[in-house]
This record gives C-alpha cells, sequence and structure tokens, in this order.
C-alpha cells in the first residue's frame, strides 16, 4: 500500500487510507478529507472576521466608523476648518466656512459645506423675506472646491485640528450622517443659524465645550458693528441693513456670538486649549494657506461713522422742499411748485414703502432682528399717502395740499418722538444716523407744504371775493393762479378824509391882492 503524496507537502507525515481500502477507495477518502478542511478553514475565516465586526457579504465603506475594536488601530481621518474669504455679490461679503474630512488610506478627500442653497429658486424672495429660507448640508471633493473659490479670487485657509482616533471618528460619522437626504436641510439664520455656527457647533462637541468656554467673554462690538463694516463699501447696502433691523443686533455679545462670522471663528479656534489624547496641546495643530485673494482689500476693524454725511443729504432735501414751496407761494413760480410735486410724490411712496415693510417683517415673518424697528417712527407707514396728494399739489387744489400737509405734520410728530425717545433706556436701538437723516427731510416736506398752503389760500395777504355773474360758475377755484380781489367801496370816513384836506387847502390859497382870504 502506497501512501497519497498529495499533501506530503503540507503535512509532516502522509495520509494513508483505512485498511483493506485501495484503488478508487484511497483516492474518495483522501478527497473527503480535503473538502473537510475547505471547510473549516471557511468557518474559521468567517469567525474572525464576525468577531472584527466585518459583514462577510460587503467591505467596510470608508465613510463609515469602524468598530470599536479597530478604531485605536485603525488610522483616523483628519478633521479640518475651512475659511474663505468674502466674495463680490452681496450675500458673499462675510465669508464662508466648511469641514474638510481626509479619510485614510487613500480613502475620499472630501468638504462638508453647510451653505448651500438654491439660487434659482422661484420662491427665493419669498422664503427669504418670510424668514423660511433653508439650506442643507452639501458634500464635494476638496478639489473642486478649491478650484470654485480660486475662480472667484477669495482667500482659502485652513486649520488642522488635533484630535483622537475616537473623536476624529465621531466627527466624520456625524457629517456623513448629517449629510443623508433625510437630515441636511435646516432653516436658516443669519447671526444664530449659518454655515459658520453649524462648523462651530460641530467642533465644540468634539473638545467637550471648550471652544464655548474660552469664547464665553464679552465680544468687541455689537453684531450690527460687524454687519456694518464688512458692508460698508457698498453704500446702499449698508444703509439697507442699517434701517431694516431692529434693536436685536444692538445687545451686548459673546465671543461666542460672534462666531457667525467665519473670521471670527477663525480667530476662536486659535484660542483654544484642551486636553487630548496626548496631554494638553492646542485645538489648531497645522494652518495652511491654499490660495491668498489678488486685489482685495483687508475687512474694516471698525463700521464707518455716516450720521453727519445722513444729516447732510436730509438737510438738503429739507432745504430744497422749502425753497420750492416758498417760490410757489411768494413769486407763484409754476416750474417750482411742479417739482415740488414730483418730489413729494417719490419721498412718499419711498418712506411709505420702507414704513409698510417693516411693519410686515415686524408683525408677518420670523425673522427676529427686524422686530420692534423704531425707524418705523422715521419711515411712517402713512407717507404712502403722499403719493395721492402729489397731483393736487401740482393742480394747486387746495383739499389736496391740506391733506399732504396734515400727513406731513404726523411725519414730523413721529420722527421728532423717534428722536426724545433716545432719552429712555427702553429704545435701545442704534439709529441715530436714520434720524439724522429723515427728521431734516420731514421738516422740510412740512415748510414746503405750509408755503404751497398759503398760496391756495391766500388767508394772510388778502381778502378772497367770488367773481359776479355767469363767469363764477365757470372758474375754477382749482386753477393756477389765485383770484384778483375786487377793491371794496369806500366807507363815508374815508370820503371825509379825503374831502377835508381838499377843503382846507382851499380856504388856505392866496387871494388875487397876496392876502389869504378871509374864513
Amino acid at each position: 500500500m502506497q501512501p497519497d503524496t498529495r499533501y506530503l507537502k503540507r503535512h509532516r507525515r502522509p495520509v494513508l487510507p483505512p485498511a483493506g481500502w485501495g484503488g478508487w477507495g484511497g483516492r474518495l477518502w483522501s478527497h473527503a478529507a480535503q473538502a473537510l478542511r475547505v471547510r473549516a478553514l471557511v468557518c474559521l475565516m468567517a469567525v474572525a472576521l464576525l468577531l472584527s465586526g466585518v459583514s462577510p457579504a460587503h467591505a467596510q465603506s470608508p465613510f463609515e466608523r469602524p468598530s470599536q475594536e479597530q478604531i485605536w488601530f485603525k488610522p483616523a481621518p483628519k478633521i479640518s476648518v475651512l475659511t474663505f474669504g468674502p466674495g463680490d455679490e452681496p450675500f458673499l461679503k462675510f465669508g464662508h466656512n466648511a469641514i474638510r474630512v481626509q479619510y485614510p488610506n487613500d480613502g475620499p478627500d472630501v468638504a462638508y459645506n453647510f451653505g448651500t442653497f438654491r439660487f434659482d429658486s422661484p420662491w427665493l424672495i419669498i422664503d427669504f423675506l418670510t424668514g423660511k429660507f433653508e439650506y442643507w448640508l452639501s458634500v464635494a471633493t476638496f478639489e473642486s472646491t478649491l478650484r470654485h473659490y480660486k475662480e472667484a479670487n477669495r482667500d482659502v485657509k485652513e486649520q488642522l485640528l488635533a484630535l483622537g482616533n475616537p473623536t476624529a471618528w465621531d466627527v466624520a460619522e456625524q457629517l456623513r450622517k448629517n449629510a443623508l437626504p433625510e437630515n441636511r436641510v435646516y432653516l436658516y439664520d443669519y447671526y444664530r443659524d449659518n454655515c459658520s455656527t453649524r462648523v462651530r457647533d460641530v467642533v465644540d462637541p468634539a473638545v467637550h465645550g471648550v471652544l464655548q468656554e474660552r469664547t464665553s467673554g464679552r465680544g468687541s462690538m455689537s453684531l450690527r458693528d460687524h454687519t456694518l463694516r464688512l458692508v460698508a463699501d457698498d453704500f446702499w447696502l449698508y444703509t439697507g441693513l442699517d434701517i431694516a433691523m431692529g434693536p436685536y443686533i444692538d445687545q451686548e455679545e459673546t465671543r461666542w456670538s460672534e462666531m457667525f462670522l467665519p473670521s471670527k471663528l477663525e480667530e476662536g479656534l486659535e484660542t483654544v486649549v484642551f486636553s487630548g489624547p496626548h496631554g494638553t496641546q492646542p485645538l489648531v495643530k497645522e494652518r495652511k494657506t491654499h490660495y491668498a485673494a489678488i486685489g482685495r482689500q483687508q475687512l474694516r476693524r471698525q463700521p464707518p461713522d455716516r450720521t453727519w454725511a445722513y444729516f447732510q443729504g436730509g438737510a438738503a432735501f429739507g432745504a430744497l422742499m422749502g425753497f420750492l414751496g416758498w417760490e410757489a407761494y411768494q413769486r407763484r413760480q409754476d416750474w417750482a411748485r411742479s417739482l415740488l410735486a414730483a418730489l413729494l410724490a417719490l419721498f412718499g411712496l419711498v418712506t411709505g414703502v420702507l414704513g409698510l415693510l417693516f411693519t410686515g417683517l415686524w408683525t408677518l415673518t420670523n425673522h427676529e432682528v427686524t422686530y420692534y424697528n423704531e425707524n418705523i417712527l422715521q419711515c411712517a407707514p402713512w407717507a404712502i399717502g403722499l403719493v395721492g396728494c402729489a397731483w393736487g399739489v401740482h393742480k394747486n387744489r387746495e383739499s389736496r395740499i391740506d391733506w399732504a400737509y396734515r400727513i406731513a405734520m404726523a411725519g414730523v410728530v413721529a420722527a421728532s418722538v423717534g428722536l426724545v425717545a433716545k432719552l429712555l433706556p427702553m429704545f435701545a436701538q442704534h439709529n441715530e444716523r436714520i434720524i439724522a437723516l429723515f427728521l431734516p427731510m420731514w421738516m422740510g416736506v412740512f415748510t414746503g407744504l405750509h408755503f404751497t398752503r398759503l398760496r391756495a389760500r391766500r388767508l394772510l395777504l388778502l381778502p378772497i371775493t367770488e367773481p359776479q355773474g355767469d363767469t363764477a360758475a365757470a372758474e375754477d377755484r382749482d386753477s393756477d393762479d389765485p383770484p384778483v380781489p375786487s377793491r371794496p367801496p369806500p366807507s363815508r370816513k374815508d370820503k371825509e378824509k379825503k374831502t377835508r384836506p381838499e377843503k382846507e387847502a382851499v380856504d388856505e390859497a392866496p387871494s388875487p391882492g397876496g392876502e389869504p382870504a378871509p374864513a
């Protein structure tokens, strides 16, 4: 009996078939033994995979967090905070943030972006005005993200965080779950819940709240000042944001709340020192600048004070309105009255629409920053009535001029109340610039309408008499020129005053002989 030599290379001794077996029996035995060994090997592999936490049905995705047994031995992803500089468009003036995750073992290198929205949405303006604007978390490769911001000529800076293996995997897993379609959408709030605060709220739990603890001190300025300093180069955006926001953003803020700005989050991360896996260490392990914008100005440290410039503009408009009213009254200049009416309509349209807008933002939307806006006193909603009265002012109609006069008087009173209210502590909104602009304008409008009203009525200088005959019915009181007053008949006293000097002159006249005539 010869041993089966097919297994001699793998075993120290040959495997002999049972006694009495020969030929085909020995071959069957060898095949059965090989099958048993293969099955045993498969079972051992399955047990090993089960113990390691890996399913034998599929390979583990690089995005998924490894098991608790593997997490200490498997390389962790690198977590970085990306800070992008300001752009050219109004909504890009404040910069942007994202989180970069570099997975190990040649895994994907992605950027999680909390600032994604649909710019081409048909409901964009309505959602924004009502405070129901939705943003979502999107995922893109770091390479494409970097290329996009380079093309936009915006700074790209990176701060690599010193996180341990379990913490880094936890952050990566949290971002992966938040990016799922059912979790990625959130309701955008410019100051309290935006792309920067979302990044802040991801990093802070990873360092056990040390970031919030380190930045709980008093901030450098209010949210209004931060906003105005970043949009100061755009005059109309500066004015629009300043006038539309109420006292909510004039409160004293902390450095934590200032991190609604990406630049402030970047500064805050630099100050954090925490106890990591290798002892006490800074949170920012490494800094890198991927791209520096070309030709962009540095961010302002303080907002510009334009109170005097606003006052000059408001005073110039008010003086013009008063001058036009005086010209129309004193010199009867029709062009002055027509120009006054045109400017009156423009002023009423802008001021009234702003007042109605502020009222709607306060009562009908979720924009908390627009609540209790004291600028409603400067932009009175009833000013829209000046638009309807402007044509009557142009045609010199007394009733329309009276209505415009009353509206202007109410506007002056409301604007003055807004100024006096600054003495009370409950009126804490910083709107001195807006008062300096609108109060002189209201006073000028009121003055111009006062003179226009005098011209239409002529009550102070000449009495008005109605013309006689059929001409009175045809003549319109709304004509451009006031009616010519008729001279009243002389009274008896006037006649005596007129004849008495004539008589004395005759009596005192010299006689032909050179002597005065006898009395």
